[in-house]
C-alpha cells in the first residue's frame, strides 16, 4: 500500500493496484464521480467503485507534469504543450466544463497522453478560459522564460480559441495567481506571450 501527498483527500495505492480517493466532503467525491462517470476512462481514470465518500479507479502509472516542465527544454515544454492541449479540449467537449484548480500536479504524463487526474471541483466556463487558467500556472512555474514561451505558444495554437478573448482571460487568471502564489505580475514576460498568442 502507497499513500499519496493530497492537501484535502486520503489517496492510497491499495495492493490490487487500485487507487482509493476519500474525500473531505461528499460533495467533492459526488462530483468527482460525476465527471469520471461521463469521462469513462479516456484520458482520465476509470472509475471503478464507490462507498460512501471514497471512490476506487484505475491507476495511471506515469510522471507529474509539474515534474516534467520543470526539466523541460523548449522542444519537450511544446511536446507538453500539446498533449495537454488535447486533453483540455477533450475534457471540455465531453463535460462542457472546466476543472477549477490547474496546478500541474493534477496531471500525469503517460508513454502516449497527458491525464487528467483530479476532479473533485469544476465550474461553468469556456474553453479559453481552461486554457487561461493553464496558461497562468505555466507562466509562474520556475522554469527559464524560453521554455515557458514555448509552451505558451504550442498550448494556444493547439487549443484554437479566440486570441483577443485567451489574451484578457489569461491576465486575470495571471494577476489572480500571482496574488494568490504573493508574487509580482510578470509584466515584460506577460507582453511577450500576449504577442506569441496570435498566429
Amino acid at each position: 500500500m502507497r499513500v499519496f501527498e493530497s492537501r484535502k483527500n486520503a489517496v492510497t495505492l491499495l495492493d490490487n493496484g487500485v487507487i482509493r480517493k476519500t474525500f473531505a466532503t461528499k460533495d467533492a467525491c459526488d462530483n468527482e464521480a460525476r465527471l469520471l462517470t461521463r469521462l469513462d476512462g479516456e484520458l482520465a481514470p476509470l472509475l471503478l467503485a464507490r462507498t460512501d465518500n471514497s471512490l476506487d479507479m484505475t491507476y495511471i502509472a506515469g510522471k507529474l507534469l509539474l515534474d516534467e516542465y520543470l526539466v523541460a527544454d523548449e522542444k519537450t515544454a511544446e511536446a507538453l504543450a500539446e498533449s495537454l492541449a488535447t486533453t483540455a479540449k477533450y475534457i471540455f467537449d465531453i463535460t462542457g466544463e472546466i476543472t477549477f484548480d490547474e496546478n500541474f500536479r493534477n496531471y500525469i504524463v503517460t508513454d502516449c497522453a497527458c491525464v487528467r487526474v483530479d476532479f473533485e471541483e469544476t465550474t461553468a466556463g469556456t474553453l479559453c478560459g481552461y486554457v487561461a487558467k493553464l496558461l497562468a500556472f505555466a507562466t509562474l512555474y520556475e522554469v527559464a522564460d524560453g521554455v515557458k514561451l514555448a509552451f505558451i505558444k504550442t498550448l494556444a495554437q493547439k487549443t484554437d480559441v479566440n486570441a483577443d478573448e485567451l489574451a484578457r482571460e489569461y491576465k486575470a487568471e495571471l494577476i489572480f495567481l500571482s496574488n494568490r502564489w504573493k508574487v509580482g505580475f510578470p509584466e515584460k514576460l506577460f507582453d511577450t506571450a500576449v504577442a506569441l498568442l496570435r498566429p
